[in-house]
């Protein structure tokens, strides 16, 4: 909806999110589930409502956050004494 009030063409709109490493490789194929179910995961998590999500689903994202942590840590700096 926010891209389309912001007047983003229709073609970036809907484009399928991909990495781009292969022909035919999609983000969602990759992940194993849509991005809108993972937004849910993500909200059941952060609220605390584990229950209400698939148990496969659940672990494959809390897998997919465990594995890049790293990317959401800062980079570390050398300094210098």
């Amino acid at each position: 909806e926010l891209a389309k009030e912001l007047r983003i063409p229709k073609g970036i709109i809907e484009r399928v999110p991909s990495a781009g490493l292969w022909e035919n490789q999609t983000d969602e194929g990759e992940i194993g589930i849509t991005y809108e179910e993972l937004d849910g995961i993500i909200m059941a998590i952060e609220s605390n409502q584990k229950s209400s999500v698939s148990a496969g689903a659940l672990a494959r994202v809390e897998e997919l956050m465990r594995e890049s942590v790293h990317k959401r840590s800062p980079a570390l700096v050398f300094k210098k004494n």
